[in-house]
């Protein structure tokens, strides 16, 4: 019986019991009635309206919390509905033709990345203190791997919702929507409303937590407390030792979606586009958190904040268009915004010089934390028009970065083979191309272009030539300049070696004016005194155009040779 009809019926007995005690009133004698014992029985008047008076007035109160209970059911129901419109179009590519295939191969929902090991500095869990192993979720179920050779070390079961059993259930029943991973404990939220944590190293279940109306869609856990977010709304903090709920955080109008934490701060991120900085007294003075307080309320577009992340001066989100936003967390103010990926960003990390973040397709985006700006562009996969295979997780330290997909697959990426400097821009010159239309469209002067390339005459320039057309680095020279610079210098060491000179009787010494190197003026003046006259004379001449721009340097030797040989002739 459903509670509407339940209330009916209630109503419908109250009824009764008051047209009778209307009739036992108005009556003097005896009156027939079922409504005492549930038998027909002959009561007297009197008596009968007394009794009647108080099973009336303990029907309302019946009645009064049965309408109680069926609001509060419509409440739930309405909320319910909010929640599974939200998690259908969430789906869409997961139950879409486009996953059909991956969804055969049993792909993985979630993935977890042990935070003890980025907290180390070592991704793989070799450093002290480094947990060599990774959990991901596949339906009600997670599965724990060694995080070298992918191999398959345990699995903790989920359970079909069967209310007549009297066996207790030690998984979850329904599906596994967040996962966190701290030390040797995997913290598990699901559809069922329960967060569950796990120990990897004796393979039992700790706790079972309870509070959240509906699914579990963040978890985190720090130094001192768990705290999770759900399709509810709310925000529980919970001891991480036990699962007892310490304090319920309210203020989000969605579904929180993102959540993280540290001892006196929490960061959550709603399916609204909201983004919520909250404050906290130490656990340990604060046992109740009675202090938690909102410091500060974040606003970009009006997309999910898929997952958010705080530094030491900024907080860092990843929004359901692609968008990566920085913000200064002293204002508020958004220091840089770009366009990461085509989907929504699952996962992103991040330290003092650039954020790494993958999202709703195999690419991986790292940028520069200081300027916003794309560094480069990763492909974990093969991209196939017949699939669509996430990557859930990702991590970093100094030496490597380490990526999962949805498919099991377990990537490193060590940095020295990311070439992750900054590198000039190049354009491979085309039919119909000019320095002048070059010039125009990277707003670069003619003169830089020839200089950075060696261009010393414009009409042996070819299709397919590439030309650097900006520099990463004004102060660092392109290859084409250290070649021309390269040979300059050595077409004037051969220049010098062809020069006589007499009477070296006194050798000349250098020293070091500044920066630059100059002739000890202690010693005689060898090199001027002892050219050759008629190269000497050619020098002078050469040295002029050179100061007048007239000649190239690099053509510096051929020009002396035949001005010499010119100057002999006659």
């Amino acid at each position: 019986v459903n509670a509407g009809e339940h209330l009916a019926e209630i109503e419908k007995y109250c009824q009764q019991i008051s047209n009778e005690l209307d009739l036992a009133r108005s009556s003097d004698g005896n009156i027939n009635t079922s409504l005492v014992h549930g038998n027909q029985q002959t009561i007297d008047a009197e008596e009968l309206a007394l009794r009647l008076y108080y099973e009336l007035e303990e029907t309302k109160e019946q009645c009064s919390e049965q309408r109680e209970v069926e609001s509060d059911i419509k409440i739930l129901i309405c909320n319910l509905q909010d929640d599974l419109k939200t998690l259908q179009d969430d789906m869409i590519i997961e139950r879409g033709p486009l996953m059909s295939r991956v969804l055969a191969r049993r792909s993985f929902r979630c993935v977890g990345l042990n935070i003890s090991n980025s907290l180390g500095n070592e991704v793989c869990g070799t450093a002290t203190g480094g947990v060599e192993r990774l959990v991901a979720s596949e339906d009600k179920h997670l599965y724990i791997f060694d995080i070298h050779t992918g191999e398959l070390k345990h699995v903790f079961q989920g359970a079909n919702k069967d209310k007549t059993s009297i066996i207790e259930v030690h998984g979850h029943t329904g599906i596994i929507c967040s996962l966190f991973f701290r030390g040797i404990f995997v913290y598990s939220g699901s559809m069922d409303k329960k967060i569950m944590c796990w120990n990897v190293e004796t393979q039992r279940r700790v706790f079972t937590a309870r509070g959240h109306e509906a699914t579990v869609t963040a978890l985190f856990v720090d130094e001192a407390k768990m705290v999770s977010g759900a399709a509810d709304t709310n925000i529980i903090v919970w001891d991480k030792e036990n699962g007892s709920m310490i304090r319920r955080v309210q203020g989000h109008s969605s579904g929180v979606l993102t959540i993280e934490s540290g001892p006196t701060w929490i960061l959550s991120g709603d399916q609204d586009g909201y983004i919520f900085l909250w404050t906290n007294t130490v656990l340990h003075d604060d046992p109740l958190l009675t202090s938690v307080k909102c410091k500060k309320r974040l606003f970009h577009v009006d997309s999910k904040v898929t997952v958010a992340r705080k530094g030491n001066l900024e907080i860092i989100s990843g929004h359901g268009d692609g968008t990566i936003v920085i913000w200064w967390m002293k204002t508020g103010d958004i220091l840089h915004k770009y366009n990461a990926h085509a989907g929504a960003v699952r996962a992103l990390h991040f330290d003092s010089t650039r954020v790494v973040s993958c999202g709703s397709e195999m690419d991986i985006q790292i940028a520069d934390s200081i300027t916003g700006q794309l560094i480069q562009s990763l492909r974990s996969g093969e991209k196939n028009m017949k699939s669509t295979v996430h990557i859930l997780g990702i991590t970093f330290d100094s030496k490597q970065m380490l990526s999962v997909s949805a498919d099991g697959k377990l990537k490193f990426w060590p940095w020295q083979t990311m070439e992750m400097k900054h590198k000039d821009r190049i354009h491979l010159f085309n039919k119909g191309d000019t320095l002048v239309k070059l010039s125009k469209e990277y707003g670069v002067a003619i003169n830089d272009l020839m200089k950075w390339n060696d261009i010393s005459d414009i009409t042996k320039l070819f299709v397919g030539k590439k030309l650097v057309v900006k520099k990463a680095d004004p102060t660092v020279l392109t290859d084409a300049e250290r070649s021309a610079l390269k040979k300059s210098r050595k077409e004037k060491r051969v220049l010098a070696s062809r020069t006589p000179i007499k009477n070296t009787a006194s050798r000349s010494s250098m020293k070091v004016v500044g920066n630059s190197l100059t002739m000890d003026s202690s010693t005689d003046d060898v090199l001027g005194k002892n050219f050759d006259p008629l190269i000497e004379e050619s020098m002078k001449k050469l040295e002029e155009k050179l100061r007048l721009n007239e000649v190239d340097p690099s053509s510096l030797g051929a020009r002396l040779k035949a001005e010499s040989k010119s100057e002999n002739m006659s």
